[in-house]
């Protein structure tokens, strides 16, 4: 695919770790390709806009901003970018990655049962009960 506008990917500068091609290789019909970009290079990528719509990860969250014509709120709240869709040249750019920690979250806190008592807590509360009388 070189010389070839990239379609959708992920760009950072270590990748080898990234499951993203396979995940959407099961959900999309297209190709996700990942770009390892070396900081002196990601002025020119950035800039060249050549791209559909990317994922962007450590260490260019927040050094990708500066490119964008337009900011999700949230994103500009946050201070990092992990999305960017070029809209007819015109980069958009938002962060899944609150939404995605805040929905991962309340399900794990969904299924946790309650904590029991620890027992330095057990050991006041008889305590207590003992003093009153009611042991």
């Amino acid at each position: 695919m070189r010389g070839e506008k990239m379609q959708y990917g992920l760009i950072g500068e270590h990748l080898g770790h990234s499951y993203s091609p396979e995940i959407h290789a099961q959900i999309a019909d297209y190709e996700y390709e990942l770009k390892e970009i070396p900081k002196e290079d990601l002025d020119a990528f950035m800039k060249a806009k050549d791209f559909k719509a990317i994922n962007v990860t450590i260490p260019y969250k927040q050094d990708v901003i500066p490119y964008l014509d337009e900011i999700s709120e949230q994103a500009a709240a946050i201070g990092a970018v992990n999305t960017i869709v070029n809209k007819e040249g015109r980069l958009w750019g938002g962060n899944t990655d609150f939404a995605g920690t805040a929905s991962s979250a309340s399900r794990e806190a969904r299924k946790t049962p309650p904590t029991e008592p620890n027992r330095s807590t057990r050991s006041r509360e008889t305590a207590e009960r003992s003093w009153r009388g009611s042991a």
